[in-house]
């Protein structure tokens, strides 16, 4: 069985091939029958080797392949990493396999003809972030598999999935608080399911409340900090000095805020040089050290605004601020307060390279 998974919802890709593995059987012997194979190291014979081989034990064989199809996108041959989304065609509406798509398939064109000869027992799977409806390898595997995509969940999606994990987790939680985790987490299922794990082990036998997500609610102390930290790498320095202005009354929000600053501009050095590097989509995640599409994409469409000198700049004056306060050189709301001003000012400028 060839199956293609693909969206931007890469908790929900993950989980429908955990549950591929699951039905694999005991997970000893499970293990011994799944192979996932990073696309940089995928050449079609090896994979059809694998994904028809007889499996040891076990009721049948997984084999994964992850970035494959990022590898045919209109107008790169190693994975959209800009930021951007492919653009769609609409639902239905694909092109058929022209013989041009072919021939840049690089030997990928030979899935048309050995998909229908993979063990009935077996499931080969091509998974992959956003992908376009005019990608040649989508195309041609569309005829000859069962293709899932996993779109971002909307707030009122997140909602309903909210309930339905609190479920899975033995838990329960009110309508009231289960609204406000599909606000804050809409899109980010990774962390809200890291969220929710935390909040019903806390909650125990009762319902979890607004006031539990108050108390141990990290997206919610999160959330707050986010559109400082997003004004502050996008140059925009009023809409900064009011958040700032939010939580300079408060040592332990200033420290959160600054870890996440320094965070967030060691990820956009990340993506930048991934991105002037021609990375993988793949390649891109790991090295962000995420498995959100959106995180990844949001850095990226960051980076692409800024040129690597300016990121250089910026990480050394947050190490200087870093510096300046553990040596008190400086009390921390003042350093603060100068750092947002000199940070906004070389986000904002417009030279990229």
């Amino acid at each position: 069985m060839l199956l293609v998974f693909y969206g931007e919802d890469g908790y929900s890709r993950a989980e429908a091939i955990r549950e591929l593995r699951e039905n694999l059987g005991d997970p000893e012997t499970a293990s011994l029958n799944a192979t996932v194979i990073r696309a940089d190291d995928a050449n079609p014979a090896e994979v059809f080797a694998q994904a028809s081989a007889v499996p040891f034990l076990s009721p049948g064989r997984l084999v994964v392949v992850e970035g494959l199809l990022a590898k045919f996108e209109a107008g790169t041959t190693t994975g959209r990493v800009d930021g951007t989304r492919p653009r769609r065609t609409a639902r239905g509406a694909r092109k058929s396999v022209t013989e041009d798509d072919k021939s840049k398939l690089s030997g990928w064109e030979a899935v048309a003809t050995e998909a229908p000869s993979l063990p009935a027992s077996n499931s080969l799977v091509f998974s992959d972030g956003e992908i376009s409806q005019s990608n040649p390898l989508l195309k041609l595997l569309v005829p000859v598999g069962e293709v899932r995509r996993f779109d971002r969940l909307t707030g009122g999606e997140t909602v309903n999935w909210v309930h339905r994990r609190v479920g899975e987790l033995g838990g329960q939680i009110r309508p009231d608080a289960a609204n406000e985790l599909g606000r804050i987490g809409a899109g980010d299922l990774w962390s809200l399911d890291a969220e929710l794990t935390k909040l019903t082990l806390y909650a125990g036998d009762w319902p979890v409340t607004i006031e539990d997500i108050a108390v141990l609610g990290s997206l919610v102390k999160q959330e707050s900090m986010y559109p400082l930290v997003d004004a502050v790498v996008e140059g925009r320095y009023g809409e900064a000095r009011v958040h700032l202005d939010r939580i300079l009354d408060d040592p332990r929000m200033m420290r959160s805020w600054f870890t996440m600053l320094a965070d967030q501009v060691r990820r956009l050095l990340i993506a930048k040089d991934l991105t002037n590097r021609g990375a993988t989509h793949a390649e891109l995640l790991e090295g962000l050290g995420t498995r959100s599409d959106f995180a990844a994409r949001k850095s990226v469409g960051q980076a692409n605004r800024l040129s690597m000198k300016d990121l250089i700049e910026m990480h050394e004056r947050l190490l200087q601020h870093e510096l300046a306060f553990k040596t008190g050189q400086m009390d921390e709301s003042t350093s603060m307060e100068l750092l947002l001003t000199d940070l906004c000012k070389t986000a904002a400028r417009t030279s990229v390279v």
